[in-house]
């Protein structure tokens, strides 16, 4: 016996109420049992829902490999790893109640250069990718080696996923001119090192950053040589790749002026800056020698790519300083 036929005989059959009030019963019975069924409807559409936007973000899944290629000259800055997973995280329906399974896809880099620098996955920022077009970016913010909040940047990969293959780039958000053009595709044999053309102009500007300079400047009636001394700060992983990317790049440099006399006279910049738009180093050491005062580095570039040398302007203490200084073949200790 039926629903509908066990409530006519209990109200009918005793008389219990009145046919007009077993009539909104039977009524009322008939729009719960509706809304049993659309509301199974529902949760069956929201799960094959579900399904098919995870079959579709799928399409981007893969362990991509490729080159790196400088956006100045073309010329090659290494190999890059790029993994696309894609995982389900739980989520509330449109009505604040029902769960439902959305996708999330998850992206590392694994760029292969002098080094090899692994960028793990992050899951504040998940990637983007429209099945249709093919269109994938996702954005990975990473804090420079002053370990600073508020001195993040973002690393940017944006392009085209089909049939395995990703083509796009990559930069530092705002700073499209020193990003790298990419070229990868599942299937491609991971990089154990990748090719770094020396004679490229991103990768001359890069070698600044670690290396020492000498130049000779009057003094007195005395010809003195000065050195410079240009290391990067330690890194970790991301900061490396974001290192690549980012054309002011932070620096410490120890600049001695060749005076003999004890103590020998150096200054040591602990906050300086490389910058390749403007061509120019600069710093200030804030010394104490009875009295505190700042000692200033400007440096402009000499040639046109600013890795042929530096013209360095010293100033503190009410003495200014100029001197042309040049690379030399000294290891960085």
């Amino acid at each position: 016996m039926n629903t509908l036929n066990k409530i006519n005989q209990i109200f009918f059959g005793k008389n219990v109420l009145s046919q007009r009030a077993a009539v909104l019963v039977l009524a009322s019975a008939a729009v719960i049992l509706s809304g049993c069924a659309r509301d199974k409807d529902l949760a069956k559409f929201q799960a094959d829902e579900a399904k098919r936007l995870m079959g579709q973000a799928y399409a981007a899944k893969g362990d991509f490999w490729g080159t790196m290629n400088s956006k100045l000259d073309g010329k090659s800055l290494g190999s890059l790893g790029m993994t696309v997973k894609v995982v389900s995280v739980p989520q509330t329906g449109p009505d604040g109640m029902t769960p439902q399974q959305k996708p999330l896809i998850q992206v590392s880099l694994d760029y292969r250069g002098k080094s090899d620098n692994t960028v793990p996955p992050n899951q504040a920022n998940p990637g983007y990718f429209n099945p249709d077009t093919g269109d994938f970016s996702v954005q990975i913010p990473v804090v420079d080696e002053s370990n600073l909040p508020q001195n993040s940047k973002n690393i940017v990969i944006t392009g085209t996923i089909n049939a395995g293959r990703f083509v796009g780039e990559i930069y530092m958000d705002g700073q499209e001119k020193y990003g790298a053009r990419l070229d990868l595709s599942v299937g491609t044999p991971k990089a154990k090192h990748g090719i770094v053309d020396s004679k490229g102009e991103r990768v001359r500007q890069l070698a600044g950053d670690s290396r020492t300079y000498s130049g000779t400047y009057p003094s007195h009636g005395v010809t003195r040589t000065a050195t410079m001394t240009v290391r990067p700060p330690s890194s970790n992983p991301q900061q490396q790749l974001l290192r690549i990317l980012n054309p002011q790049r932070l620096v410490s440099v120890n600049f001695n002026l060749g005076i003999p006399t004890p103590p020998m006279i150096s200054f040591s910049y602990q906050n300086t800056f490389v910058d390749d738009n403007s061509n120019q180093l600069s710093g200030i050491a804030t010394l104490s020698n009875g009295a505190n005062f700042d000692e200033i580095l400007k440096c402009s570039g000499i040639g046109a790519d600013g890795v042929s040398g530096w013209h360095c302007t010293v100033e503190g203490a009410g003495e200014v300083i100029e001197v042309d200084m040049a690379p030399t073949t000294a290891k960085i200790k």
